[in-house]
């Protein structure tokens, strides 16, 4: 039945489809005052729809994200695109600004709305990126500058051109509208924290999430992909699939491997699927770990414990900074993060001040015996 109607004409009857014939309303994922984002689960297969209160779906907004998907964009990323486009949507309609007649200056308009409401700067980058490519998708062409613009200056800054060193010429990229993004320390996890933190810890399962994080380096969402079929017990290893479905193989320290085995043989209940980490108690016992849940069990953590700062991504960085600590090459530490490019992987390994002070001071004594 649905394959003989198009995707549109299925958003449009969405609600009132009944359930069954292969598809199904999964969930409303944000609501706005005019606009709505649904995901809709067809078959095997998910996809996002921008809806406008009674008026139906937004052609070309889904169409756009469509195409993100079909390109092979992760189901986080075409999230992503549909909460930016619902956002840029509902300030469109509240402004009375016309799509076609968007220009430059009007995402400045767009900028100062999302500052009143306390958007981040990353955020609202995201979103003008969002917002760009999706106007050179409805329109075949880049969005017009117009008068009373800033576009950024382009000056020449040499061959810097790192992996041609110098060879090839720059070439020239068309700069696009930013907000400065403010430079934030990354401070790993001390050595205390990470001890209050595991102390106490009772269930196998939260001990292996977060020992994965710190001894491997793995993103959350890594983790709550994993899947037995993913860990080889003999080999000590597992395969991880990361950002963009990119797969990388990781080895297990004996200590690591021991809890993992431990929560499979005493904890894990018997599932009809094969995510390694599931829900251990209650109504949903042996379904797969969400994201929710995830937070969950740190949130937990971090109030029983103190630890304000220990997030999961915290545990990642503090990873990636003992490696470079211990003499591991960045090269080797890209390869372990699952990064294309290593100036990433320098993003993570910044020195804390401790480090620096330390390091510092060992100079200073070898410049002290040196002179005296």
């Amino acid at each position: 039945f649905h394959r003989k109607i198009s995707r549109l004409q299925f958003l449009n009857q969405v609600h009132r489809i009944p359930l069954g014939f292969g598809l199904r309303l999964w969930q409303k994922k944000r609501m706005g005052e005019k606009y709505l984002l649904l995901k809709v689960r067809e078959e095997d297969r998910v996809q996002y729809f921008l809806e406008r209160r009674g008026s139906g779906g937004v052609e070309d907004v889904n169409r756009f994200l469509e195409c993100v998907f079909l390109k092979g964009s992760s189901e986080r990323t075409v999230v992503s695109y549909g909460y930016d486009l619902l956002d840029f949507y509902t300030w469109l309609d509240g402004f009375n600004v016309e799509l076609e007649k968007l220009t430059e200056y009007d995402l400045y308009q767009y900028i100062g709305y999302q500052k009143e409401r306390g958007s981040a700067p990353k955020s609202i980058n995201r979103r003008l990126a969002t917002v760009t490519q999706y106007w050179r998708f409805c329109f075949g062409k880049d969005l017009p500058g117009g008068k009373y613009t800033m576009r950024p200056v382009s000056f020449y800054k040499g061959q810097n051109m790192k992996p041609n060193m110098g060879i090839q010429p720059q070439r020239r990229v068309k700069k696009l509208l930013r907000v400065k993004v403010p430079y934030k320390l990354q401070v790993p996890l001390s050595i205390d924290d990470v001890k209050i933190f595991l102390k106490g810890i009772k269930k196998y399962r939260d001990l292996a999430m977060v020992n994965l994080m710190l001894h491997c380096g793995l993103r959350s969402h890594e983790v709550l992909g994993l899947q037995n079929q993913n860990i080889s017990i003999l080999r000590r290893q597992i395969l991880v699939r990361g950002k963009g479905d990119k797969e990388r193989i990781l080895f297990l320290p004996s200590y690591v491997l021991q809890i993992l085995e431990r929560y499979k043989d005493y904890e894990r209940p018997k599932t009809s699927h094969d995510y390694f980490f599931v829900v251990l108690k209650g109504k949903n016992k042996g379904s797969p770990m969400t994201r929710a849940g995830l937070r969950e069990v740190f949130r937990y953590r971090r109030k029983v414990s103190g630890v304000t700062s220990a997030n999961p991504h915290r545990w990642r960085h503090t990873f990636a900074v003992d490696m470079i600590r211990s003499g591991v090459s960045v090269t080797t530490v890209q390869k372990l993060m699952g990064h294309e490019d290593i100036n990433m992987t320098m993003n993570y390994v910044n020195l804390s001040p401790m480090d620096i002070r330390e390091e510092y001071l060992r100079v200073c004594e070898g410049m002290k015996k040196k002179y005296e």
